[in-house]
């Protein structure tokens, strides 16, 4: 699992309480958790971070 896919991880813990369902997509996972108003502090560090 990549750093990436990690911070998703967590997030989507944190949003919903569960797992990510969703492995190997993070392009959705992330789009699921902006759609849902998901606090993204660290991974949108990481993403201006390159």
């Amino acid at each position: 699992m990549s750093r990436h896919e990690q911070l998703l991880a967590e997030a989507w813990m944190k949003a919903f309480g569960e797992p990510v369902p969703i492995l190997g997509c993070p392009d959705l996972v992330l789009q699921i958790l902006k759609d849902h108003g998901a606090e993204l502090p660290r991974l949108e560090d990481w993403l201006a971070a390159g």
